[in-house]
C-alpha cells in the first residue's frame, strides 16, 4: 500500500508540472492578467510543495514532512480561497499580489538598512527595490493598493493579511471556516468519512510541529509508567510516515481538489485529461 501511495503521488507530480507547462504554453497565458498570473505561481507552487513531501516521506522523515506539509497545506488554502467564489476571484487575486509584493518591499528595504553590503549587493538590492515598486503602479490594481494602504493606516503596528482585504477574513483559522461554510467542493469531500475532521484540524495540527512544540514525541515509553524510553529514529519506514500523524497519504486528495479548481476556472480545456488520469487511481473529480 505505502508504495502505491508513492507512486501515487509521483504520478500526481508529473500530471501538475505537465498541466503548468501546458498551461503557459497555451492561448489561455496571459503573463500580464495579473489573476492568472498568481494562480499559476500557487498552483505550481503546490505541486513543488508535494514533490518536496514526496521525497521527505520516501526518505522516513516524518516530522520534516509534517513541516512540508503544513506549507503545502497553506499554500493550497490561498488557492482554494482566490479560486472558490468566480465573481471575487479577480479580487482576491489582486489582493495577494499586492499583500506579497508589500512584503517583498518590506523585507528588502530591512534589508538595505544593513550597513555592511556591499556596492554590489545595495545595487541590485535597490534594483529589485525599483522593480517591486513599479509593479504596484499598475492601474489595474489601484483600487486593491487603496484598500492594502486603508487597512495599514487602521493599524500601523502590523501588515495586512491579504485575505482580510475587502471585509475577508483575518487568520488563517478564519479562512478556513470561510472555506469549510461557501466551499461547494468542500461540501461534497466532507461526505467522506475523515475528511472533514482533517481539514478542519489540520492547519493547527501542523503549525504545532513548525514550532517544534511536538518534539517530545520523538521519546517513545518502553514501559508502562515512561521510566524508561528511547528516542525514535531520524528515519522510520514510508509507511509509517504515510499513515502516521500527520496522514501524508491525505495530500493526494488535497492536491487534486486544487488541480480540479484550477483546471475549472482557468484552464477548462484540460478537464478531459484531468478526468482520464483521474480515473487511474479513482480519486476526486470535478
Amino acid at each position: 500500500m505505502s508504495i502505491m501511495k508513492l507512486e501515487e503521488m509521483s504520478k500526481l507530480i508529473l500530471f501538475g508540472n505537465d498541466l503548468v507547462s501546458d498551461f503557459t504554453t497555451s492561448d489561455r497565458w496571459e503573463v500580464d492578467n495579473v489573476t492568472k498570473f498568481v494562480v499559476i505561481s500557487l498552483y505550481r507552487d503546490s505541486i513543488e510543495s508535494l514533490d518536496a513531501l514526496y521525497i521527505l516521506t520516501d526518505h522516513g522523515s516524518q516530522n520534516a514532512a509534517g513541516v512540508s506539509y503544513r506549507h503545502m497545506y497553506e499554500i493550497v488554502l490561498s488557492l482554494l480561497y482566490i479560486l472558490n467564489d468566480e465573481k471575487k476571484m479577480k479580487q482576491r487575486a489582486e489582493s495577494y499580489y499586492v499583500g506579497m509584493q508589500q512584503f517583498k518591499i518590506i523585507e528588502l528595504k530591512k534589508m538595505l538598512k544593513n550597513n555592511n553590503l556591499s556596492k554590489d549587493e545595495k545595487f541590485n538590492l535597490n534594483h529589485q527595490l525599483a522593480i517591486i515598486e513599479n509593479s504596484l503602479k499598475q492601474e489595474i490594481i489601484k483600487d486593491t493598493l487603496k484598500e492594502w494602504n486603508k487597512a495599514k493606516r487602521k493599524n500601523n503596528s502590523y501588515e495586512p493579511k491579504w485575505h482580510s482585504l475587502f471585509g475577508g477574513p483575518n487568520t488563517i483559522n478564519k479562512l478556513i471556516k470561510d472555506l469549510k461554510e461557501n466551499s461547494d467542493i468542500l461540501k461534497v469531500l466532507f461526505e467522506v468519512d475523515g475528511f472533514k475532521n482533517f481539514f478542519e484540524s489540520a492547519y493547527s495540527f501542523f503549525s504545532r510541529t513548525a514550532h517544534s512544540y511536538n518534539s517530545l514525541d520523538n521519546f517513545i515509553p518502553l514501559n508502562s509508567d515512561g521510566s524508561l524510553v528511547t528516542l525514535r529514529p531520524l528515519r522510520i519506514p514510508t509507511k509509517d510516515v504515510l499513515e502516521g500523524p500527520f496522514r501524508i497519504s491525505e495530500s493526494i486528495g488535497i492536491i487534486m481538489i486544487a488541480s480540479a479548481l484550477f483546471i475549472l476556472r482557468i484552464f477548462p480545456e484540460y478537464k478531459g485529461k484531468y478526468l482520464t488520469f483521474a480515473n487511474e487511481f479513482n480519486n476526486i473529480t470535478v
